[in-house]
């Protein structure tokens, strides 16, 4: 079961907090040398935070559907432009059921949806993910 809830109140909410990252990922983004000269110039930029949709994901997969089945799902329930240009926030107690490789599918593929980026919270699967790519990676040299 899915649920698709708008949250345009966490906009002005993320603007807040995370505006030196949004600052710095728009920076970095710049291709033009003119805007990056602006902004050392004024020392000031500008970011526009998207709509915040939230996607309450409920229950268990099926066995044989994954990931990218639940986003192509997602594309044909919501096919009117409803999530366009938004960050979509996946919630829900379905999302301890989905692996790593599942939660990167489906973030992955909100853009053929329409939405800017995918998001799922951090718990701890993605920790123990993460720590066990950094072994990979420490012991990889």
């Amino acid at each position: 079961m899915v649920e698709l809830v708008h949250w345009e109140h966490l906009s002005l909410e993320l603007m807040v907090n995370f505006s030196f990252y949004f600052d710095f990922i728009y920076f970095n983004c710049f291709k033009k040398k003119n805007l990056a000269a602006a902004i050392w110039a004024t020392g000031k930029t500008w970011w526009q935070v998207p709509p915040i949709a939230k996607v309450n994901l409920i229950g268990k997969l099926s066995p044989g559907v994954t990931g990218k089945d639940v986003i192509i799902t997602l594309c044909g329930f919501f096919n009117k432009d409803e999530v366009l240009n938004h960050c979509i926030e996946f919630d829900g107690e379905g999302i301890a059921e989905l692996s790593i490789d599942e939660r990167l599918s489906i973030a992955n593929m909100t853009t053929e949806w329409g939405a800017l980026a995918g998001l799922f919270p951090v718990d701890e699967k993605t920790i123990q993910w993460y720590k066990n790519r950094i072994n990979f990676l420490k012991r990889r040299g």
